[in-house]
């Protein structure tokens, strides 16, 4: 109830007790420690009409991947045609037909058959409209706000990897957030990350996953916890654990840190039902108390112990109240 009201939003009480064990956090890139609609984009290619404009801003629109989405954010105009055919290869990119006309848009081999060279580090996507490529669109990556002073206070008490389907371009940038190159890794389709989830586990980590909910739909359902970041907090996400407003993403350290208040809040809770019950028996062997008094007691001792928890994460909750 509490992480509801602010904006985190759980799939079961479990996943509290889970999230208080992990000591491994396992970041995606794109959409997720990226802003998905604040990104600089630059055309480079043939000009496109304003017909083709409305055109791949309509399949855009049928995509929820990040870059889709800034794109479709990018193109003005409201209107948008009907798309048929419509189809979504994670980590390649988006198909379909709108009037009679066949589009792709994604990655450069997707669209063109063609590799990126190894010097082209950019996130680019590519446009292929009718019967042949038109060009690209260049997109520049705006960080997440908090996300360095984030990243500082979970490195303090976890181990912190980065797993992106994008190239290298940002990799100076994101080595002086994470400050260890060796735990960022690029060019990660979803089955690596997947993978990379399971190597982790295998060596006895325990395992928490945040990201956009699409390419990291398996690594997200295999980690110990999977967290998506959300624009809009309505787009179902079944792999998940958990959803985070994607404004209060510079606050996640304070929500784990509430899971362990949490956790002692519940230990505390089975000490006092011990003691309150061991206390009541050593009068009840003794014959001290009667059927009646012991009838009345004995209800007390729950209620006692849900007030006392509910009290306590009401005022321990109070931590939230800042984010």
């Amino acid at each position: 109830r509490q992480f509801g009201r602010r904006g985190f939003y759980l799939k079961n009480t479990a996943v509290i007790e889970h999230l208080h064990q992990i000591d491994t956090v396992v970041f995606d890139k794109t959409g997720t420690i990226t802003n998905a609609k604040s990104s600089g984009v630059k055309y480079v290619g043939n000009a496109l009409t304003s017909e083709q404009k409305q055109m791949v801003k309509s399949l855009a629109f049928h995509s929820s991947h990040p870059l889709s989405k800034t794109l479709y954010h990018s193109l003005e105009g409201d209107e948008l045609s009907e798309v048929t055919d419509f189809k979504e290869i994670p980590s390649m990119g988006i198909s379909g037909t709108i009037n009679g006309t066949r589009i792709l848009i994604g990655s450069r081999f997707f669209v063109s058959g063609n590799r990126s060279s190894a010097e082209n580090y950019r996130t680019e996507v590519w446009v292929f409209i009718g019967t042949k490529v038109q060009g690209y669109f260049q997109l520049e990556n705006e960080y997440r706000q908090g996300l360095k002073s984030l990243i500082g206070k979970l490195g303090k008490n976890y181990e912190l990897h980065l797993l992106t389907g994008d190239n290298e371009a940002e990799k100076d940038n994101l080595t002086g957030v994470f400050g260890d190159s060796e735990r960022l890794h690029f060019n990660q389709s979803p089955t690596d990350k997947l993978e990379y989830i399971r190597s982790l586990q295998k060596n006895g980590r325990k395992v928490l996953m945040i990201g956009d909910g699409l390419n990291d739909a398996g690594a997200l359902n295999e980690s110990n916890v999977g967290i998506v970041i959300a624009d809009n907090v309505f787009n179902f996400s079944p792999a998940c654990d958990a959803i985070l407003d994607s404004k209060l993403f510079g606050s996640l350290d304070k929500y784990i840190a509430f899971t362990k208040r949490s956790m002692q809040i519940v230990y505390a809770g089975f000490l006092i039902s011990f003691l309150y019950n061991l206390i009541g028996l050593s009068f009840a062997v003794q014959g001290n108390l009667s059927p009646v008094v012991a009838a009345i007691l004995m209800p007390v001792s729950s209620v006692s112990v849900v007030v006392f928890a509910s009290f306590s994460v009401s005022v321990n909750a109070k931590v939230l109240n800042r984010v």
